[in-house]
């Protein structure tokens, strides 16, 4: 099963969530839109007659056919992308594989702290923790309950195994410096692209 667009849904919701409820009846979009083009980092212009703004850590958004797309060109990565996979590798890690893998949960944890660090100092909107942790447990949820009608079955169609297996040969060392990179440098909270 694909999560990643009610995920991505999810996620711009909360990060625009009190300019939305500020402009109930406005396109949300176009209501995102007002918040981006207003932060004191905005560069704006205009590309090919659309609309673009340049913010803090080379992220670029635009509004095109009514839809705010941002992409996250640091070299850094997509963090919104990658905090996405991480609330699924986590919740698939507690789930079904921690009789195997229980030795990553430490780095997963430091990860959980430092990308929710990350989130709060750098999304569009105002975030907090309780909201971070409330996505989690709700993404722990829905795997506990996908797993109790057929254990092995359900934890083969997410396939994290082999990400797991991957992050085994790592050292924690390592696996701790991929996520401090991530994080080192500031900048919105988007999810393209996502590799």
């Amino acid at each position: 099963m694909n999560f990643k667009r009610p995920l991505i849904f999810f996620l711009c919701f909360i990060f625009a969530l009190p300019a939305l409820a500020q402009e109930e009846e406005a396109d949300p979009h176009a209501a995102l839109w007002a918040v981006i083009k207003a932060r004191p980092d905005a560069q704006l212009k205009t590309v090919e007659g659309i609309e673009m703004v340049k913010l803090q850590g080379d992220v670029v958004c635009g509004l095109i056919d009514n839809e705010v797309k941002c992409e996250d060109r640091s070299g850094f990565g997509a963090f919104g992308c990658a905090w996405q996979r991480h609330v699924e590798l986590l919740s698939n890690l507690k789930v079904c594989y921690m009789r195997e893998f229980g030795a990553l949960l430490p780095d997963m944890d430091y990860a959980s702290e430092k990308m929710s660090a990350f989130l709060m100092k750098n999304s569009f909107m105002p975030t907090t923790q309780e909201q971070i942790d409330t996505l989690l447990a709700e993404r722990l949820a829905y795997y506990k309950t996908e797993t109790n009608n057929g254990f092995e079955e359900s934890c083969n169609v997410f396939a994290a195994r082999p990400v797991l297996e991957a992050m085994s040969a790592q050292t924690s060392l390592q696996r701790r410096a991929e996520i401090d990179d991530l994080v080192y440098r500031a900048r919105p909270v988007v999810n393209e692209p996502c590799e």
